[in-house]
């Protein structure tokens, strides 16, 4: 049993996986998490998970659990060194050339150029900034669109219900 944890533990150590997981926060600040996505949406709030863990669904996370044929940005038509770039969070929100109009209406609505994804999601309004960014690329699929369609409706009937019932008291 002993030799099989040493085994997994060399094996571990030499994946992709592991050193990407390396490089993400140690510690996530909760308190200024919760704060942050108390004014969010539940879409919204999921958008931001898989933004600061690098999941979304873009190529390069679809081709690594086999959902796509490719891992490459099929809007970028830039390559690095004669390949085009991986889609993932990185590249999307800071590098991709067909997402520049958005990208700068985003650093707009920021304040800041190329704020880190943590910066991006560090208060409630960046982090909406942030999630329409992400929408808006088309890269998310209708999905996304739709969900967060129904759920800005469903919080303007709460906000309109929470109105007629203080007007009545």
């Amino acid at each position: 049993m002993v030799e099989l944890e040493r085994m997994w533990n060399r094996r571990w150590r030499k994946k992709e996986k592991r050193r990407r997981g390396d490089r993400m926060e140690e510690k996530v600040p909760l308190r200024e998490f919760h704060k942050t996505v108390k004014g969010l949406t539940r879409a919204q709030t999921s958008l931001i998970i898989q933004a600061r863990s690098d999941h979304l669904p873009l190529n390069g996370r679809l081709h690594m659990i086999r959902k796509s044929d490719t891992d490459k940005c099929p809007r970028c038509t830039e390559r690095r060194g004669g390949e085009r770039a991986i889609e993932n969070v990185q590249h999307v929100v800071y590098e991709c050339k067909g997402h520049a109009r958005l990208r700068q209406k985003l650093w707009k609505e920021v304040g800041k150029v190329n704020a880190t994804i943590r910066e991006l999601t560090a208060n409630t309004e960046h982090a909406k900034a942030l999630t329409d960014f992400l929408i808006s690329t088309g890269r998310l699929g209708k999905k996304w669109e739709e969900r967060e369609a129904a759920e800005r409706l469903r919080e303007e009937e709460r906000g309109r219900v929470m109105e007629t019932i203080e007007e009545e008291e």
